[in-house]
């Protein structure tokens, strides 16, 4: 059961992944800055699920190094929303532009 909990925590990182490198690919500026904190969160928080999966089927003995892993993961996290936060203030200060007449 926790074998395969792990395999689908694996496919859902993976997707993730994928998914943030596209958003990356295609952004730049503040935005690029916190999506790539989150693609380091989620290959961190990765690395750390792997590890997990690696203790639970007794080919590394179990320590807490995997438990590092997802703290700095979520150091990247809270990184990447606190820098989402401040992109989303900073364009509501700025002022709208107006839509021209036809």
């Amino acid at each position: 059961m926790e074998f395969g909990l792990d395999v689908i925590n694996i496919i859902l990182v993976f997707t993730s992944i994928g998914y943030i490198l596209r958003v990356v690919w295609h952004t730049e500026g503040a935005l690029d800055k916190s999506y790539r904190a989150f693609l380091f969160f989620a290959i961190v928080f990765g690395f750390g699920v792997v590890f997990d999966m690696f203790s639970t089927l007794g080919i590394v003995p179990r320590f807490t190094a995997y438990r590092a892993f997802k703290a700095l993961a979520y150091v990247f996290f809270v990184f990447g929303v606190m820098e989402m936060n401040r992109v989303i203030v900073h364009q509501r200060k700025d002022p709208l532009p107006k839509s021209k007449k036809r």
